[in-house]
This record gives C-alpha cells, structure tokens and sequence, in this order.
C-alpha cells in the first residue's frame, strides 16, 4: 500500500468507528445504564457523587444498601466510569446524545490505540507489518460483536479498560528502560484496573509479548512488565480495603448464580459435571458468535443454556477445541508467533469471564468478547494475508464481503438499542428460554400498554405482555419480579378476582414484599369497588375494602370507598369517620367534602354538614349545583 495512504491509516480507523455507531447517537438510555446512570444516586450528583463513586461498591449508588451488595457475585469496583458518567450528568444533565457521543469517541480513540499495538505485534515478524496491523484493527472496528460495549452507554468501561490496557503495554515495551516514562505506564494501567477488573488480564498479556514475541527470559519479562504489576497489586489492595467480602458467599438467586437448580422445592448447586459440562457450552458459544455473530441478543441468563454435564457431545468437543488451541499455540509459538500470541490472548482474556476462574454472577455476554476479540480479529488478519500471498483479488473480494456483512450487522444492531421496548421485545426472540428476557419484554409491553388510551391496541398489548410474564414464570416460579409484574397486568385489565389469587399465592414467597403487598391492597379495593358499583353487593364490597385498608393504611381512596359504603348501608357514623380519614390525606377533594356533608346531614349533625358544604364550595364553587 502507498505511503500516502499509510498516513491515513489512523484516521480512517477512527472515522470508520464513529460512522459505524454514528445511528446511537439518538438512542435512549438502555438496560444497565439504570444501575450506573439513571438510577444512580451517586452519578446523579454530580461532582458531589464522586467522592462516593470512587470509595464503594460500583452497585451501591443504585441499590443504596450495603446488604443488597450480596446479591450479585463478586461485587463491583469499576469507579472510573462512573466518574465519567458524572461528569458528563453535571454538565449536560441526562443528555444521551452527549452519553453516546463519548462511547463512540473512546472507540475510535481504543481503535487508534489497538492500531499501535498491533504495530508492534506484527513488528518484525510479518512483511508490511503496519498494512496488516490496519487490517486486523479493521477487522475488530467492524465486528458486530461490538454493539453491546459501544451502543449501550454502560459498556464505556469495557472501552475503558481495554483502551488503558493497551495503552500501557504500548508505553511500556517502547521505553522498558525510563523511569518516568514507566510510572506513566502503571498509573495509565492503573485507570485501566479502575475502569474494569477484567484489565487484571492485561499483565499476562504483557507477559505473552516478552516470551512469545521478543524471546526474553522470565526474569527480563518481569522487570518489563513491573510497572503494571505494581499497579496491580495496588488496585488488589484497593479494592479488597473498600468492598471487603461482600458479594462472595453463596448465591442462591438463579438471576444472579446460574448454576443453580431445583430438586424436589430446593434449590441447590449444579453438580460437578453439570456446571462444567454447561460451561463448555458456552465456551464454543463465544467461538461461534466471533465466527458468525447472528443471531445476537443482550441475554444469556437461565435458561438461554440448558443444563448438561461433561458428557454432552458438544461439551467434549468444545473442551478438545480449547485444549488443542493451546496445543497449538504452545507447540507452534516459535513457527508461527503471530498466531499463538493471538490465540493465547484470546484465551487469557477470556478466562477471567469464563466461570472457571469465579463466578460471574451470568452464564455469558457479548460484552465479555469485546477484548478477547482481538485475538479472534488477528488470526483472520493472517488468513487474510495468506490468501494475499496466493490471490491478491480473492484476498481483497473476500476481505471485503467480510467488512460489508460485519457492517451491515452492526449497524443493523444497533438500532435494536434504540430503547429498551425496541431491545427486549426484540432480543426476548432469540433468548426465549431466558426467565429475565421474558420479563423484561412483558414489563417493556405493559408499560407501554398502560401509556395508551382506552382500546383495542391497549387490550392487544397488554394481552401481549402477560404471555411473556407467564412464559418467564414458568421458567422461574421464584421470580419475584414476575410476581410483581404479572399482578400489576392482571390490574391494568381490571382482572381484580384473578389478581387477588395470584397476589395471595405470590405472598406465601415473599411474605415482607411491598409491591406486592400493595399491589393486593389494590387488588382487594377494586375488587370491592367493583362488588359495590357493577354486582350491588355492598357487603362483599365491604369486606374487600376492609381487607384493602390492611395493605394500604394511608390511601385516602380505599378510606373514601369504605365511607361510600358505609353511608350507602345506613352506618353513618363509620362513613364519616373514614370520609375524614380521606380527607386527612387528600384535604383538597371537593368531592369528599361534599359526601361527608351528607353523612353529617343523614345522622343530624347539621351545623358540621353546613361548614362541610362550605368548605366543596370553596374548593369547588359549582359542586352539588
């Protein structure tokens, strides 16, 4: 390739980058960004939040309890991104143009950076080393697996943390010898760590370079990569002194630990063989979607795998197909460098979302092959450059249907993370068997359901959205969200009797739940209302309302409905007791004045039914007339 267009080379990469996401631009907030935007109290404050950022559990500005720390494994130490996400919510608000605007720089500023360090992977080991460098960073730019990381605003810290990474083992091998400059490596490193904790396997990435590629020692490999393994140990050290131990005793949320199962009402751990044979299969998973990226979706969870044990066929051959990689690399790292290193990175990058190591709280995301892509995208930069030697036209036509489909896919991709109604009711397709995608597409169609007027398009919709509630039930009975949602459906289509049996078997599970709890006390009042107005029943309707006012003590309607009833069935006295227990909470209600004026009037307290009266009249000047 010309020297001119050479010099142009980081350029297009970038530019190819931000065109590639330029349509996020326009998106709305999207599914994690709740927990670290949206929703997050220490990101909503600004520059005030961080200090509390970068001193707590990354989860902890979303959930506001220490003990809810404990439901996901692990815990969370990811402040840098955060930090970022407050700045831009100090200066812009909840701006998402400016939100997405930032993930897609980063990228084409990581694609620049992944361009360098391809560089001096390819450095004396390939001819035209920088052509094939721009290739393989191509490759990556293009590859749709990307979408999650870049199109949803909260995967700024995988960018982060890949682009530091590298960033730092770039500074560090081209000036191994400079003090100052290799401080620069481990406090850039250390932002890395900061961003992600999965940057922890950047050091082992440092260490291929020294042994596979520069044919140092050991001992020399470690005085290369000390800096970052000084930053390392600091960030170990960090964030052992701020999390502790929270989020690292047994899980026993299926959402949270997929490894889980029910025996005969409880609920217990894969076996051995189950969890590793399941693991398998998600291991040639990733290989498949780095392969052929379709169908892809934001949803993995339980039951996306079905469980399975080591004796699965596919799980034998996905362990063969890792072991015999690492055969290879091994085997082959002198013959062939490139491709070992780009195996071994892969691997290495992996391991750590892999579940083999610790649990990650998920079977897989797409978001976990965002670094370990690399590797997958420098392998097919050597085949390219294989066929080049060979074909230069088949190399160039092949090449090029490779970047079009990835283009089209990606970009195809990301208007599914237009919104979340646009992303879970599209993505619950592909991830059918997952409890979580089935709720969140019947909780994305309800809330869009209860927007609409009165009507057909309502009912469908709601219709719509309790097939997926009861699907996602029937593949998790225990969730309690679905509990929560299926009620709150059941309501919406004014189904009170049926609401009222769901919520009561509902309560058995989760006895202490406010929402549930109160979407009964809902059930119960409408139900009751409904006795009173449609059937005539007012001692049915009575009772309901009574039960009603157990779950809703301070709900001036359940306190207003009781007194209708009451006075309609002669008891005047209870009518103004609950008309003015109404009142107490909604003092402005010209109607509820006017109907305890005429329960004074009924039981003779005439000079009260008169200041009654005055006081609608005040609110209302027509009322009564």
């Amino acid at each position: 390739m010309s020297l001119e267009i050479k010099k142009w080379y980081k350029w297009i990469l970038f530019i190819a980058g931000f065109l590639l996401y330029a349509n996020t631009l326009n998106h709305e907030f999207t599914q994690d960004d709740a927990i670290v935007i949206t929703q997050n109290q220490f990101t909503k404050s600004g520059l005030k939040g961080l200090g509390p950022i970068f001193s707590n559990d990354t989860f902890l500005g979303f959930f506001g309890d220490n003990d809810k720390m404990n439901l996901v494994a692990g815990g969370r130490y990811r402040p840098l991104s955060l930090g970022v996400f407050a700045l831009e919510y100090a200066i812009f608000g909840e701006n998402t143009f400016v939100f997405h605007l930032v993930n897609v720089l980063c990228y084409g500023l990581l694609l620049v950076v992944i361009f360098n360090f391809m560089n001096l992977v390819f450095k004396d080991k390939i001819r035209d080393a920088q052509a094939w460098a721009f290739v393989a960073t191509l490759i990556f730019a293009f590859h749709p697996i990307h979408t999650e990381a870049v199109a949803n605003v909260k995967g700024l810290d995988e960018i982060l943390a890949m682009l530091f990474g590298l960033l730092s083992l770039l500074i560090v091998f081209r000036s191994p010898g400079n003090t100052r400059v290799q401080l620069s490596a481990a406090f850039i490193y250390f932002l890395a760590l900061l961003s992600k904790e999965s940057a922890a396997t950047m050091v082992g990435i440092g260490g291929l370079l020294v042994w596979f590629l520069n044919g140092q020692s050991f001992r020399q490999g470690i005085q290369v990569i000390a800096p970052m393994l000084v930053a390392l140990i600091v960030f170990v050290a960090l964030r052992a002194g701020i999390l502790g131990q929270a989020g690292y005793g047994q899980i026993n949320e299926l959402l949270n630990n997929p490894f889980l199962k029910n025996e005969n009402g409880t609920i217990v751990p894969f076996t051995f063989s189950e969890k590793f044979g399941t693991v398998a299969i998600v291991l040639i998973k990733y290989l498949q979607l780095l392969v052929f990226p379709h169908p892809l979706t934001n949803d993995y969870y339980p039951h996306f795998f079905e469980r399975t044990t080591l004796a699965n066929p596919i799980a034998i051959l996905s362990a063969l197909l890792y072991f015999g990689l690492i055969y290879f690399a091994i085997a082959q790292r002198k013959v062939r460098p490139i491709t070992s290193f780009a195996i071994l990175y892969f691997i290495i990058t992996l391991s750590i979302y892999s579940n083999l190591i610790f649990p990650i709280g998920t079977f897989m995301s797409e978001r976990f092959l965002f670094s370990p892509s690399l590797g997958y995208t420098i392998i097919l930069a050597i085949l390219m450059k294989f066929i080049y030697e060979k074909n230069r036209k088949l190399c160039i036509g092949v090449l090029g249907m490779i970047l079009m489909f990835f283009a089209i896919k990606t970009i195809a991709r990301n208007s599914v993370w237009k919104d979340n109604f646009t992303l879970f009711t599209t993505d619950v397709v592909v991830s059918e068997m997952s409890a979580k995608a089935q709720i969140a597409a019947g909780g994305s169609l309800m809330d869009k359901g209860k927007a609409l007027p009165e009507g057909e398009q309502k009912n469908r919709m709601l219709t719509e959205a309790a097939i997926h509630i009861d699907k996602g039930l029937e593949l998790y009975p225990e969730y309690k969200l679905a509990h929560e949602l299926k009620s709150s459906i059941l309501i919406h289509q004014q189904k009170y009797g049926e609401a009222i049996t769901q919520l009561e078997k509902s309560l058995v599970l989760y006895p202490n739940d406010e929402n549930l709890s109160k979407n009964l006390g809902v059930s119960y009042r409408e139900w009751g209302k409904f006795q009173g107005e449609k059937i005539g029943d007012l001692n049915k309707s009575l009772e309901y309302l009574l039960k009603a006012e157990a779950y809703l003590s301070n709900d001036p309607e359940t306190f207003r409905l009781i007194a209708v009833c009451s006075g309609i069935q002669g008891n005047h006295q209870r009518a103004i007791e609950y008309f003015k227990r109404s009142l107490s909470l909604d003092e402005k209600n010209a109607g509820t004045w006017m109907n305890l004026a005429k329960a004074y009037e009924y039981s003779g307290q005439l000079d009260l039914a008169r200041q009654s009266m005055a006081q609608a009249r005040l609110l209302d000047p027509n009322i009564g007339k």
